[in-house]
């Protein structure tokens, strides 16, 4: 189980010790003719321990963790239960301690943690505010300590840490201001320390870590340019060390870190070079060591570490193959050993852990069944 850890320890330990660096979901959702969202409004976001909620009215809500002023309420005080924190809001990321959100005028504003200048404001201050960086923004995601953002004009930009080619800038240099990486991009997603990237022909890219096979390039060797995975890819997610997409028959692939059996594929053993794990799946979502995903006919599968609860499924029985967890699920994110589902009846329900509230159930209690969060 999850324990506590300090201010100072959270900001430097995922500078000397790569391989513990923490989570950042970013679900991958399949796309309609014309790149409109399977989904309504409706979408939900995990950090390392707090949850971004946006609701059909484009109000954005947030709980759980708060001491890097992640949440944007204007304090550092944990929440148990989600607070509304802006509106008209059409899309937000969430990293491990900072988070992004798009306004309907497409401006990108910014809060949170940012030794590392992941704010992209050209400063490395934290903020409990969100402030503007820029505008004309169509799509964002966040690694632990870096951001992607993709512009109105396909191109994309990068920020923050990049001590191991995260940014995909050809360095390893930290940047506190977004920097153009490259263009005709339709989707992107970051994990701890690496970045996808889907290109508009369907090509999936990646760059940066790569010590667990996370880029599926067949090495494991870091890259600061990103490489090329594969092709016919219409989404992607990113866990802590392991990568997911899918393709455009609806079947589900998975690459890199594989110790508790987050890809599905029966087995503990990392993969350098992706993997078929499940057919007819239109969305997932990746924890630091579980995957979940959302099968055609809505049902929820989840596979890998559970013992915090996180598959929601009544149990802390960890599983190397997909089980089938409940129906009627639109759409589905992955936090630290915690899970967020949105069902069809518009509720947001959660499991897993919950130390600091970001299961938004008004408890710090964890579960191992979905409870739904208490607005």
């Amino acid at each position: 189980m999850f324990t506590l850890i300090t201010t100072s320890w959270k900001k430097l330990s995922h500078v000397f010790t790569p391989i513990l660096l923490l989570v950042v979901s970013a679900g991958c959702h399949k796309e309609q003719g014309g790149g409109e969202s399977l989904y309504d409004q409706q979408k939900v976001e995990t950090g390392y321990a707090f949850s971004l909620l946006l609701k059909s009215d484009n109000s954005l809500w947030a709980t759980g963790s708060n001491d890097e002023g992640q949440l944007g309420d204007g304090t550092m005080m944990v929440r148990m239960r989600p607070v509304k924190i802006a509106s008209d809001v059409i899309d937000m990321a969430a990293g491990s301690f900072h988070s992004l959100l798009i306004k309907n005028d497409n401006s990108l504003w910014v809060t949170g943690f940012n030794q590392f200048g992941q704010l992209g404001n050209g400063k490395n201050s934290d903020t409990t505010r969100f402030v503007k960086i820029e505008s004309n923004l169509k799509k964002i995601t966040a690694g632990d300590y870096h951001s992607l953002f993709i512009k109105l004009d396909n191109s994309l930009w990068a920020c923050g840490f990049n001590s191991t080619g995260q940014l995909g800038n050809g360095t390893m240099q930290n940047s506190n201001v977004p920097l153009k990486i490259t263009e005709d991009v339709r989707d992107i997603a970051a994990g701890a320390n690496h970045s996808l990237i889907l290109k508009n022909d369907h090509s999936l890219w990646g760059t940066g870590y790569n010590a667990r096979g996370q880029l599926g390039d067949g090495t494991n060797i870091s890259k600061t340019f990103p490489v090329k995975i594969s092709d016919n890819v219409i989404a992607l997610t990113a866990g802590d060390h392991h990568s997911l997409f899918i393709k455009n028959d609806n079947s589900l692939w998975a690459t890199g870190f594989n110790s508790f059996g987050q890809l599905g594929d029966g087995s503990k053993t990392d993969r350098n070079i992706p993997i078929k794990i499940a057919d007819n799946v239109i969305a997932c979502a990746a924890g630091i060591s579980h995957t979940i995903f959302i099968k055609s006919d809505y049902s929820l599968w989840a596979t890998g570490n559970n013992s915090d609860g996180q598959f929601g499924d009544g149990t802390s029985v960890s599983q190397t193959s997909p089980i089938k967890i409940a129906d009627n699920i639109k759409a589905v994110a992955a936090g630290f050993n915690y899970s967020v589902i949105l069902k069809s009846d518009g509720r947001f329900l959660s499991a897993g852990s919950n130390d600091y509230g970001q299961l938004g159930d008004g408890t710090n209690q964890h579960r191992v069944s979905f409870v739904e969060m208490g607005f």
